[in-house]
């Protein structure tokens, strides 16, 4: 050891101290006298003549391509580092002017050399080199750069230390630590590597070598560095070792550059035995005999392990048939001379090629390289006797930019051993025809096939077929899968040892991938290879090593089932002669399954049939179609219920109607859960086990406590939209896609079913029950209540309780619920027991009236602004139960129905103009009854009878009431009877029990909910004048078409005056209304004082015109 150190052992003898050290220092003594002076590194260079530099002692070695010089070629790179994908033109060494000489790393001084002073340096370089020694002696047991980094760091006191490994095949320096590669001829390094010499930078970016994108991507722009080189025993430059120094000891010492001379030479010393590779991962089993796919998988596994590589391959150059054929991810493909690609340059070189960039060669081609953009190594070799070249091909590295000069050392290493074993291998099955082998094959298949007279069940046969299969194969375990387009899975439905099967998506797993792609995978190590899933091994404790996943092709060309086998017992991978008769074996199998499969499908098929007849013949029957149907279907699908379910689309649910057997199934929601994800996709559903399906874990648990299997099927109408379900639970054996098919057939009919009933109900109760399925839920119907679909929120509540309130700022529906609101509110629904579905239907045929006549103010929007004016004065009054409920229903629909069949024209233009009413009517009541007529129309419809639970004494009473009022509903009109409830109000006290005072009530509250438009703020009473203004000019443009003079002067275009008529309505009939009613009720006083705000504004409107005309007149 004392020699490998440069110790040698008669100077530790001597018995002097200091002749012992004198004597030692003579051998470590430095190639320049050492700086005694503390002045600044920097500070002396500049101060001392240029010197040649004694460190390292490394004889000049001329800039040949292999010593690593710059070749033209790489100077137009792409990035200087690899990570850098956008080319920049590297610098050219050419074009900059020669590396300065460098400067020494410390000059002489003239200083005494005492004994002393000897024998402290001595000392110090003795205690460096045993440190270097035990370093160096160490290395092997750690990655040389991160160590060397490391080691450096910490005696330099260093910010940073990267170990650059010079890689002069491809002209580049790459770190392990950063995974960066550099250009030789990039940056300070290509500065360093010129002058084969440490180098000293003061400042980085003040340096005319720096490069802000090389350099500036690893170290500080304002950093100072000292670069020195690393060479081995042969004189070989093996790195650079880049030492960044610390901000605050930016300075190189005297004490920094002995170290770097020190551990120069150790380096060189000890280069023979640090830059060994001691291979860890096993490469012998390629030498023993096998068949080529066994070997070219074994292959593909070690030199991914080895060089951590992409993809490993092996070109052969048949030179007699100038063929050229590759064995890679599959055994063997031929590929034309003009798709080699890279690999065509390298059959003829005699030493490693190291690509940087594969699509950078001349010789690239995308389809057989790739089109990953990736570095390459390969070796070749031509056999002396064939004349056959052969070429290892390395594709892509995984890890690091680029392989290395270590990966070219290993590459020459190994591949006369690949080589031999491969050209043998490739010989030996030449010469091996496989006779016996193909004896052994035809026997285990006929020992599989039936005999004659011998019935035999298809399981039976599978499982013969795979034990023979087995056996032939020396597999430890054999697994047939059969496909399952439905769920996409692949089921095993032979798994020894196993009795549940097992599911395996496709595209999931070694043998999921096969079926996709239809292809055969076959791999030597199952965790080597990208497809494997392992939670199979974790869930088994089982160990899977070899791996043949076989797709078994049906006559349709698709994948019909899967084959795969595990774990050669012989430890090689499954041979070419495995994957054939497992192709064999498995095509006779799914030929078998398939014809019992057909044969017993046939049977099931001709047994629904007949069970589809039978359910047809129940549709001539009337009463409990639906339960026959069920009932039927239970029958053919051999289940324990099956459950018709209607939709409800106001209830957002399933209601059902029809079931099988005595138990009561709850509602199912329509917009969550199983049944909910069946209308969204208009998809059938089943499973058998609801217990572990996680579809199901929403579900009613009660009901899902007796399920075992179960299906779904929606039910369409013939215009595809979901009207309800079909459920069926419990089927004896399994759900399969035949109960898929009858159930979808029995959907069908009762859809027949439910439409032809849905047609009846139309002609029944008229276009109304169309939208009442979509309003009132089929619990609601026919109840004295509000429907959940047609209630107001409190805040809807609050905005019709005002006088501010316009009715066109609510949709269709808010209108049918504001009616509902008022009948509800005012206690008719309940207390008279209105049905709803009754009142629907009245108001929709009420709305279909109205817009007939397409009024501009007397519609349908300003019978339900009547409506809301009158809720508001009930309310306001307090009469919700001051009145008897059938005086609020009597003057809630006369309310409503008031112009019901008004057409926009008066009682003259009938008259005159001698329409059928005008002849056939009083003249001065045509239009009221007209309305009058239209009403008893309506209700005496069995549709929209609101009376129909009425006695004969309430429909008097209600008639009468709502006649009276509807003849007086023309406010321009003196009436009597409102004289004489305006006099009835101004008593002093009203006895609610006689008829005489309700009615004066019921009549001014009638005549002003007529006149609420001129009781709402101006704003909106205003819109409402200008649509009764348009009203009437339609009338006077009939009057004119007509040749009748003009019944009103605001019927002319000309002349009408909306100030004047509207001062004159509010002035006779609205201001006085109102001031009775708000002296009988104060509360209605709001009203009343709305009224005089808008009176006022009308007058105040007609004196600006006033004024602006009389100006007008002066001018």
């Amino acid at each position: 050891m004392s020699e490998i150190r440069g110790i040698d052992k008669d100077i530790l003898r001597v018995s002097s101290k200091k002749d012992k050290f004198a004597r030692r220092a003579s051998i470590f003594k430095p190639s320049i006298d050492p700086i005694t002076t503390d002045e600044p590194t920097e500070h002396k260079l500049k101060s001392i003549s240029p010197k040649k530099p004694s460190l390292p002692l490394i004889p000049q070695i001329n800039h040949s391509n292999e010593s690593g010089k710059v070749s033209s070629s790489s100077r137009a790179s792409t990035s200087s580092f690899s990570t850098f994908k956008t080319t920049l033109a590297a610098k050219n060494v050419l074009n900059k002017p020669p590396p300065a000489k460098v400067q020494p790393l410390f000059g002489p001084k003239v200083v005494a050399n005492t004994p002393d002073r000897m024998l402290a340096k001595a000392e110090e370089d003795l205690a460096l080199g045993k440190e270097l020694d035990d370093f160096f002696l160490q290395l092997s047991h750690e990655s040389l750069h991160a160590a060397i980094e490391s080691f450096i760091q910490q005696h330099l006191n260093a910010g940073q230390v990267i170990f650059w490994h010079v890689i002069s095949s491809i002209q580049r320096f790459y770190s392990y630590r950063l995974n960066l590669s550099s250009q030789h001829n990039a940056g300070l390094l290509g500065y360093a590597f010129q002058t084969r010499a440490p180098v000293v930078i003061p400042i980085a970016n003040k340096h005319e070598w720096y490069d802000v994108n090389v350099d500036g991507l690893v170290i500080n722009a304002t950093t100072s560095l000292v670069i020195f080189p690393l060479f081995d025993s042969m004189n070989n430059l093996i790195a650079l070792v880049e030492v960044s120094k610390k901000a605050n000891d930016a300075n190189v010492s005297k004490a920094d550059f002995r170290f770097i001379e020190g551990f120069q030479n150790k380096f060189r010393v000890f280069s023979h035995w640090i830059l060994q590779f001691d291979e860890k991962i096993e490469y012998f089993d390629l030498l023993t005999l096998m068949e080529i796919e066994q070997f070219t998988l074994l292959y593909k596994q070690k030199m991914s392990q080895l060089f951590d590589c992409r993809e490993a391959e092996i070109w052969v150059n048949d030179v007699k048939t100038s063929q050229f054929y590759c064995y890679g991810y599959e055994t063997k493909v031929v590929v034309e001379q003009n798709k080699i690609g890279v690999v065509g340059s390298v059959f003829n070189r005699q030493q490693v090629f190291n690509c940087y960039v594969n699509n950078l060669q001349s010789s690239y081609n995308s389809e057989t390289d790739g089109k990953i953009e990736e570095p390459i190594l390969a070796i070749s070799h031509c056999d002396p006797v064939s004349k056959t070249k052969y070429v290892i091909m390395i594709r892509g590295q995984k890890t690091q930019k680029c392989f290395t000069s270590n990966d070219e050392e290993r590459l020459t290493r190994l591949a006369p051993f690949i080589f031999s074993s491969f050209i043998n291998t490739l010989y030996i099955q030449e010469k091996n025809d496989h006779e016996a082998g193909n004896e052994k094959f035809v026997e285990s298949l006929i020992r599989v096939l039936p005999k004659v007279n011998q019935k035999i069940r298809p399981q039976d046969v599978l499982e013969t077929a795979m034990k023979e299969l087995k056996s032939f194969s020396k597999a430890d375990r054999v697994t047939y899968y059969e496909i399952d387009r439905e769920k996409n899975v692949l089921s095993s439905l032979y798994l020894e040892g196993f009795k549940d099967r097992i599911q395996v998506p496709i595209g999931k797993g070694h043998c999921g991938i096969a079926a996709l792609r239809g292809k055969v995978l076959n791999t030597a190590d199952a965790y080597e290879d990208k497809y494997f899933d392992n939670s199979y091994d974790k869930y088994t404790q089982y160990k899977t090593k070899s791996l043949l996943s076989v797709p078994i092709i049906n006559t349709n060309g698709a994948v019909g089932s899967l084959i795969q086998l595990l774990n050669k017992k012989d430890s090689k991978p499954f041979s070419l002669s495995d994957t054939g008769a497992s192709q064999i074996f498995g095509t006779v199998c799914t030929c078998l399954l398939t014809t019992s499969t057909l044969l017993a499908e046939l049977n099931d098929t001709s047994r629904r049939l007949d069970g589809m007849n039978t359910a047809l013949d129940i549709l001539a029957k009337n009463e409990n179609i639906y339960n026959l149907v069920v009932e039927n279907c239970r029958s053919v699908l051999q289940c324990e219920y099956v459950t018709f379910y209607t939709s409800d689309e106001a209830a957002f649910i399933f209601h059902p109607i029809a079931t099988t057997g005595k138990k009561v199934f709850a509602d199912i929601s329509s917009v969550r859960g199983i049944a909910a994800e069946v209308k969204k996709r208009n998809d059938i559903f089943y499973t058998n086990d609801v217990k572990n399906h996680e579809a199901l874990a929403g579900e009613n648990e009660e009901e899902k406590r007796i399920m075992i299997s179960l299906i779904i099927c929606p039910i369409c109408s013939k215009k595809g939209k979901v009207i309800g379900i079909l459920r069926a639970l419990n089927k004896r054996g399994l759900f399969d896609k035949n109960d898929c098919r009858s159930i979808q057939n029995y959907a069908r009919l009762i859809s027949l079913i439910h439409d032809d009933e849905k047609i009846r109900r139309i002609n029944e109760f008229g276009a109304a029950q169309i939208k009442m399925d979509k309003w009132i839920n089929i619990s609601e119907n026919g109840a004295s209540c509000i429907p959940q679909m047609l209630r107001l929120s409190e805040e809807q509540k609050n905005l019709i309780t005002t006088l501010d309130f316009s009715v066109y700022e609510w949709n269709n529906n808010g209108l049918f619920q504001i009616i509902f609101h008022g009948f509800g509110s005012m206690g008719i629904l309940t207390r008279m027991k209105l049905e709803n579905n009754l009142l629907y239907a009245f108001l929709f045929e009420c709305k279909q009236e109205y817009l007939k006549n397409n009024n501009s103010f007397h519609n349908w929007h300003h019978a339900v602004e009547r409506m809301q004016f009158l809720m508001y004065l009930v309310e306001t009054a307090k009469l919700d139960t001051a009145l008897q409920p059938r005086d609020h229903f009597a003057l809630a629909v006369a309310t409503i129905a008031a112009f019901i069949s008004h057409n926009g024209t008066n009682n003259r233009y009938h008259v005159e103009t001698e329409t059928p009413f005008g002849v056939s009517l009083p003249s001065e009541s045509t239009i009221e009854i007209m309305c009058i007529m239209k009403l008893i129309s309506l209700m005496s419809q069995e549709k929209t009878n609101l009376m129909h639970n009425m006695t004969n004494e309430d429909k008097q009473y209600i008639w009468k009431i709502i006649i009276m009022l509807m003849k007086n509903s023309d406010i321009n009109k003196e009436s009597d009877l409102l004289l004489k409830a305006a006099a009835k109000l101004k008593q002093s006290t009203l006895d609610m029990t006689m008829y005489e005072d309700r009615w004066a009530i019921i009549f001014l509250l009638f005549r002003a909910s007529l006149c609420s438009t001129y009781c709402r703020p101006f704003l909106i009473s205003q819109k409402w004048h200008d649509l009764e203004i348009d009203e009437m000019l339609h009338l006077g443009d009939l009057e004119e078409k007509a040749k009748l003079p003009y019944s009103s002067p605001n019927h002319c275009r000309e002349i009408v005056n909306k100030t004047e008529h509207a001062l004159e309505v509010l002035q006779q009939k609205v201001i006085p209304l109102m001031e009775v009613l708000s002296k009988g009720f104060p509360d209605m006083k709001d009203a009343y004082s709305i009224v005089l705000s808008n009176f006022k504004t009308w007058e105040h409107l007609k004196n600006s015109k006033s004024t602006s005309s009389n100006q007008f007149n002066i001018q």
